[in-house]
């Protein structure tokens, strides 16, 4: 398939049917000899039949819009096999001359034989070239993506590392600063952790990317994950970042153990759904109530936050790319990433309205069986 410029024009798919047609009217008008007695109608029928898979033929071809030096070949075949199908069946209905019969029948079928063997070979030679192509794409896009996640592991060790730094200086100088600098401090303090945030988030989305270029197109690779065992990991983690956010878990202990389908990155949509939660949230010590249970083969996790929640207009709005909610210093693709690793491990996720206030983030996983 080329581009439409270099295609077989799809008018000749009416040309090449209307001559069919023709020629099999005028061989009956043109030769006005006594029907055969013994003529079959059903014999007729089939041989009718037959004589409509080149005209079919030809239109498909025709459809698919291949290359003029591919299609022609094949339109010019199939045509000639319709002459030669189209005399075979007038000669059912009147006595056509033999000389007619030879030029029209087994000049045409061995004329057409040739011509689409020639169709036939710069098809496939075709084809095998485009394979060999896509091939060699795979294979680049495929180095690319890992020359890729390698540059962003680096990049995401060494600005991890500049920002532990950065916020353990801020810590210091906590005590070194009046009422005025301690909010300019807190605005550094929150940037380095939306950095820390980003470089997690860009390196958990670049790996999605890698495992789908060395997937072959058979998409992400999952395998059983003890969900609450993640979670009580991201939790943790959220603790110890957010020292002002107080984060509780409310789940039987009979769910321990349970594992869903994912993979590691798992981790990034607790991580991304809990940092949310604090990061956005309005109040003064943010809340944050992490439920689970299992309904059939569905886990359902629910991260439900005090803050100042998502307008319904934009519930289903947060979760596309680089969308931000109002006065957000995010970066905008964290819940994106969260829906589409859900979605990948077949699971679903939405946002529903707190009570009293805020917002909770429902995520359902597949139980893994």
């Amino acid at each position: 398939m080329t581009d439409e410029s270099a295609s077989l024009p799809r008018g000749v798919a009416s040309v090449a049917v209307v001559a069919l047609v023709l020629l099999f009217v005028g061989l009956v008008e043109s030769f006005s000899f006594a029907r055969q007695a013994d003529v079959v109608p059903f014999q007729v029928g089939v041989e009718l039949l037959v004589t409509a898979l080149p005209v079919a033929g030809i239109v498909f071809i025709t459809r698919l819009a291949p290359d003029r030096r591919l299609g022609w070949p094949l339109v010019l075949g199939l045509f000639l096999f319709g002459v030669s199908t189209v005399t075979d069946v007038a000669d059912e209905l009147v006595v056509v001359p033999a000389a007619v019969s030879i030029v029209l029948e087994g000049v045409s079928i061995i004329v057409g034989t040739l011509v689409v063997l020639v169709g036939v070979y710069r098809w496939t030679h075709a084809r095998n070239e485009r394979e060999h192509l896509l091939e060699e794409r795979q294979r680049r896009v495929s180095a690319v993506n890992d020359q890729l996640e390698v540059l962003t592991r680096i990049m995401r060790h060494d600005i991890s590392n500049d920002m532990a730094v950065a916020r353990g200086w801020a810590s210091v100088l906590e005590d070194h600063v009046d009422e005025e600098g301690r909010d300019a401090l807190e605005r550094v303090t929150r940037a380095c952790e939306n950095v820390d945030e980003l470089t997690d988030t860009a390196y958990d989305l670049v790996r999605v990317l890698a495992e789908d270029a060395d997937g072959q197109g058979e998409g992400l690779r999952t395998e059983p994950v003890d969900a609450l065992d993640v979670l009580d990991e991201e939790v943790r983690k959220v603790r110890d970042r957010y020292d002002d956010a107080t984060v509780t878990v409310e789940y039987d202990a009979d769910l321990a153990g349970t594992d869903v389908v994912g993979n590691e990155l798992l981790h990034s949509v607790f991580a991304n759904v809990l940092s949310n939660a604090v990061s956005h949230n309005d109040s003064d010590e943010p809340r944050v109530t992490v439920t689970a249970e299992r309904e059939g083969l569905r886990l359902r996790v629910r991260i439900a936050d005090d803050g100042p929640g998502i307008p319904d207009d934009q519930k289903r709005q947060v979760f596309e790319k680089d969308a931000r909610g109002l006065d957000s210093d995010g970066t905008g693709i964290g819940l994106f990433l969260v829906r589409d690793l859900v979605t990948r491990f077949g699971g679903s996720v939405h946002a529903v309205d707190n009570e009293p206030r805020g917002t909770v983030f429902v995520i359902d996983l597949p139980v893994a069986i």
